[in-house]
């Protein structure tokens, strides 16, 4: 495989994250899919990686179609984070009450909005009977009538203070309902001084910048296409892979994003 990306994109830590969020993913999705044919449809996509068996570019469509997923998808933006050259990711038993649940479930409505920290959720749920009810009786259901998928760990963000979810959360729910000390995950951590950088920018999207400065030109619109060429290249300043997905496959169509 000719490298053409820096070295961390190819670290195999990083590419098991991905690959098990895709095979969570499908999990959920494709429910009707019988559970003995899990295993070979998980390695078609632990295979995406490498591409060629697959008419795949290697490297360059697997992190696109990860992104394609859970940003275009599922609306998480995780990618940055797996692919984020200053991330470090360890697999670990994380204390549940050090987590904070990021989303809003519905039974979670009544306390607001989230981060919900769980220490106070923990106090609350003893004193509330019916949150406590109404909490369990969402999970169960939800554990009920979906695909089993509790075996892949959580997704889990560090950078000072409390630990963030960015996948995972009626699990971490879950566990703290059960009262299990402890949850299975995958953690990131990175400099709270320090913003993430040199991470996967989808070439979808800088497609998408392109078909905008052509609309602006063809308006004869300046003050936009001015603003999208300087988006794009903040974005090359933040990550070389921006600027290497731009030469590979935008800017031969797209050079008008270019000062």
């Amino acid at each position: 495989m000719t490298r053409q990306y820096p070295t961390h994109i190819y670290d195999p830590q990083r590419i098991e994250i991905a690959t098990g969020l895709i095979q969570h993913e499908f999990r959920h999705l494709f429910q009707s899919i019988p559970e003995a044919l899990w295993p070979a449809l998980d390695r078609d996509i632990a295979g995406w990686f490498d591409g060629d068996k697959y008419d795949l570019a290697p490297a360059h469509d697997f992190w696109n179609a990860t992104d394609a997923i859970m940003r275009g998808f599922k609306l998480k933006g995780v990618v940055k984070y797996i692919t984020a050259e200053n991330a470090t990711w360890r697999l670990a038993d994380v204390p549940v009450i050090d987590i904070d649940i990021s989303w809003k479930l519905p039974p979670l409505a009544p306390l607001g909005d989230p981060p919900y920290d769980t220490r106070e959720l923990k106090k609350r749920i003893a004193t509330d009977p019916q949150l406590y009810r109404n909490l369990t009786i969402n999970s169960d259901f939800h554990a009920a009538t979906t695909v089993p998928r509790d075996h892949y760990p959580v997704l889990l963000l560090s950078n000072g203070g409390r630990i963030k979810i960015a996948d995972g959360n009626r699990r971490v729910l879950r566990a703290l309902l059960h009262d299990r000390r402890t949850i299975r995950a995958w953690q990131a951590e990175w400099p709270a001084d320090q913003p993430l950088r040199n991470y996967w920018v989808s070439t979808a999207f800088l497609r998408e910048l392109g078909e905008q400065a052509l609309v602006a030109q063809a308006a004869n619109n300046q003050p936009v296409l001015t603003s999208l060429r300087e988006l794009i290249h903040s974005l090359f300043e933040q990550s070389t892979i921006a600027r290497t997905n731009f030469d590979l496959r935008v800017k031969d169509k797209y050079s008008l994003l270019e000062f």
